[in-house]
C-alpha cells in the first residue's frame, strides 16, 4: 500500500488542528470499480472473483420470463392486522418483483379506528376511498395549517412526499386503497418518534416535565400503525416492501 500523507486541518477549520491520515487510491483501482459499477448497472455478468458473480435483471427480463406471474392477491401479504375489523394488507417489490414505481395498501377499518399519524420519505400517496367514509387529515408544513377531508367513494386524498398524515375511520367497514410511487414505500410512524425519543429530549428542547411526559407516553410500547390499542388487539405484523407502510 502507499504510504499515507497527513494533512494539517488548522487553516481550513478557523484554527482549530487536528491531523487526517489521507491514502492515495491507485488508478487501477477506481477503474476496477467504475468497471464492476456499469457492469452492474447494465446487467452484465460480472465476475468478481473466482465462484462468485452477479446476475442483474431487468423488469423487461421478468416479463419475459414464461413463468413469471403477473396477479397477486393481497390477502396472502398482510402488512398489520389489529384484529379481523382492522387490517392492512400489501403489494409491493416484495410480493411482485416486477411491478416499478408502484405500491398498494388495502386497508380496512371500523368507526373510530384511524390508521396512525406517519409520514413516507419515499413516496407520494393518492387514498382512493372504496367503501365507507373517513376523514383524511395532513399537516401542510408551508402554512402550518392541518388540512382535513372527510371522503367517501369514489373520492381521493393526495398526499405530497414527506407530509405528516393520518386518517380515521367514521363509518364501520371503511375500505380504502393507498397507493404510492415508489415499489419499496417507506413509513416512519408517530408512535415510534414519541416512543423511542428520550423523554429528557422533550424536556431540554420544549420545557415539558420529563418524568411526567414519560409516564404520559408509557402505554405506547410498540408501533401502534392501526389506533387506538385495545385489550383484545392481536397486533400482528409481517412488513414487508422495503419497510414500508399504509
Amino acid at each position: 500500500m502507499a504510504a499515507a500523507h497527513n494533512w494539517d486541518t488548522s487553516s481550513y477549520f478557523r484554527g482549530v488542528s487536528f491531523t487526517v491520515r489521507v491514502y492515495p487510491i491507485q488508478c487501477h483501482t477506481i477503474i476496477g470499480f467504475v468497471h464492476i459499477y456499469i457492469c452492474v448497472l447494465c446487467g452484465i455478468h460480472h465476475p468478481l472473483k473466482e465462484g462468485v458473480s452477479i446476475q442483474m435483471y431487468s423488469a423487461t427480463d421478468l416479463l419475459k420470463s414464461p413463468s413469471f406471474n403477473l396477479a397477486f392477491d393481497l390477502r396472502t401479504a398482510p402488512y398489520f392486522q389489529k384484529n379481523s375489523q382492522n387490517f392492512i394488507l400489501q403489494d409491493t417489490v416484495e410480493q411482485m418483483p416486477v411491478m416499478q414505481n408502484l405500491s398498494v395498501f388495502d386497508v380496512y377499518l371500523s368507526r373510530g379506528h384511524s390508521v396512525e399519524a406517519h409520514w413516507h420519505p419515499n413516496a407520494n400517496e393518492l387514498i382512493y376511498m372504496i367503501r365507507g367514509e373517513a376523514i383524511v387529515s395532513t399537516l401542510n408544513p408551508f402554512t402550518k395549517q392541518i388540512l382535513s377531508y372527510r371522503a367517501a367513494p369514489p373520492q381521493t386524498v393526495y398526499i405530497p412526499m414527506g407530509r405528516w398524515h393520518w386518517a380515521i375511520a367514521v363509518s364501520d367497514h371503511m375500505h380504502l386503497l393507498a397507493i404510492f410511487d415508489n415499489n419499496a414505500t417507506q413509513v416512519v410512524f408517530g408512535s415510534d418518534v414519541l416512543r423511542l425519543t428520550p423523554p429528557e429530549v422533550f424536556q431540554a428542547i420544549y420545557g415539558v416535565n420529563a418524568a411526567q411526559f414519560a409516564e404520559v407516553l408509557k402505554p405506547i410500547d410498540q408501533t401502534v400503525i392501526i389506533g387506538p390499542p385495545g385489550s383484545g388487539d392481536t397486533g400482528l405484523r409481517n412488513g414487508g416492501g422495503g419497510g414500508g407502510g399504509y
